[in-house]
């Protein structure tokens, strides 16, 4: 048997044939027995059977990053002035 392709949200993968718009380049929005994908050139999205998937896919180009759920505080950093003309510090947002 066949080694099968792992596929997963947020993975683009280019298929054999071109979307209308002309872009062969797909985003995975959802997983499972059909998954849904959204075309990079127009945004347009479509569910396609995972068979499908698995027979049309030519190459995958970006892998998903797995980061856990944050809130926007835990990444937003502002610069201000600091205490002498050209220093800067960095503070955490606090909201």
């Amino acid at each position: 048997m066949a080694a099968e392709a792992k596929f997963e949200v947020g993975d683009v993968i280019r298929m054999k044939k071109p979307h209308p718009c002309g872009s062969s380049e797909w985003e995975i929005l959802r997983v499972g027995a059909d998954f849904r994908l959204k075309c990079q050139g127009c945004g347009h999205q479509v569910m396609v059977p995972r068979r499908l998937v698995e027979k049309n896919t030519k190459e995958g180009l970006k892998q998903s990053l797995n980061y856990d759920i944050i809130s926007a505080c835990d990444i937003l950093f502002i610069l201000v002035p600091g205490g002498s003309g050209s220093q800067k510090t960095i503070r955490r947002c606090r909201t």
